[in-house]
């Protein structure tokens, strides 16, 4: 019984050190619950300029059905997480706390999701709720710049092939 106790607790002081070297990472706004490092607005800019990546631009509500689902589906989806970490620096905006930002942005419905280049510019972007399997698909499309060159039904296309 003593053995069991001991190895009971070095399981949860090992869990709790885990736990605790666990780095922050970037900015979380939303509750998400993803693996995504997401940046406010203002500090993923910033980031995209510093570090020459494409930025992924998501606006939301809190009241918006299709917007939790892209939290609960498309977010949490490892490989989504992966490639948005990887290659892209991820912005999250409420669009009703921030409705200066999403005017700019011509955000007339939820969710919407903007590419940005390098230089920070807008790319385009794509409204509504985007499964995970196609978001993978869009990253990848935007990350290698495929839209310089053909629609995205081209794209798919080449990479069916």
């Amino acid at each position: 019984m003593t053995q069991i106790h001991t190895l009971c607790m070095m399981a949860l002081i090992a869990g709790f050190f885990a736990l605790a070297v666990i780095p922050a990472g970037a900015e979380q706004t939303g509750n998400s619950g993803s693996e995504i490092n997401w940046y406010s607005y203002e500090d993923g800019m910033k980031k995209i300029r510093e570090s020459e990546k494409k930025g992924y631009l998501h606006f939301y509500t809190d009241w918006c059905s299709y917007c939790r689902l892209m939290d609960e589906k498309t977010f949490s989806d490892a490989d989504v997480a992966g490639y948005i970490n990887a290659n892209f620096i991820a912005m999250r905006v409420n669009a009703e706390q921030e409705q200066d930002l999403a005017e700019s942005y011509r955000v007339k419905q939820f969710p919407l999701n903007w590419f940005i280049n390098s230089n920070a510019e807008p790319i385009g972007n794509q409204p509504g709720y985007i499964p995970p399997e196609q978001m993978v698909q869009m990253l990848k499309y935007v990350q290698t710049d495929g839209y310089e060159t053909m629609n995205f039904g081209e794209f798919m296309e080449k990479q069916d092939n």
